[in-house]
């Protein structure tokens, strides 16, 4: 028998409020079917909307493409019935429910804790709220926020707290090939 009791782990940057109501709906449905709500995005205009729903699964196990089916009808029958509810989409929407990929989003703090020592691309906001793309070897991650290496730079690493990171994700990098060298005859 599963546990019922699903936390609903924090996004470092705060969802809509039709997402939170969405996640709010969806997640421990996905917990309760062995699957992590990695990321959502809803967008689009009044009668041609998009969610996006990206899932990974909760024991690390690889996530099959066949995988997706079930879940998506599944989603698909509950956003029908709670959009009936709670008007979240004026008109049609489309849903979409796949991988994260290789370049994964990084939403919570357990995703930054999975890839410390990986390389990482986040914007960022810094004083007077100038947003910034930054690069780097993710080094650190506590509760209030995560310290990167970046290449070239002197100094410990640049600090960005949580509430200053708007986007995040791994920088996947491509295993190294060994090319045995040509013998000149």
């Amino acid at each position: 028998m599963r546990d019922e009791t699903f936390t609903l782990e924090p996004f470092i940057v705060p969802l809509s409020k039709v997402e939170e109501e969405i996640r709010s709906v969806i997640e421990p449905l996905l917990q309760q079917e062995g699957f992590e709500l990695v990321d959502i995005r809803v967008s689009g205009r009044a009668g041609q909307g998009l969610v996006g729903i990206f899932l990974d699964r909760l024991d690390g196990s690889s996530l099959q493409l066949e995988m997706l089916g079930p879940i998506n009808r599944l989603l698909s029958d509950l956003f029908d019935v709670e959009d009936a509810e709670h008007h979240w989409f004026p008109g049609q929407y489309d849903l979409e429910v796949s991988s994260p990929g290789l370049e994964r989003p990084l939403c919570k703090k357990s995703h930054f804790e999975k890839v410390l020592g990986k390389s990482i691309r986040m914007k960022t906001t810094g004083s007077g709220g100038l947003a910034k793309t930054v690069s780097g070897i993710l080094r650190q991650v506590d509760d209030d926020g995560v310290t990167i290496d970046i290449a070239g730079a002197e100094g410990a690493g640049l600090r960005a707290p949580f509430c200053n990171i708007q986007r995040a994700n791994l920088i996947y990098e491509f295993p190294k090939v060994y090319k045995p060298k040509k013998n000149k005859r």
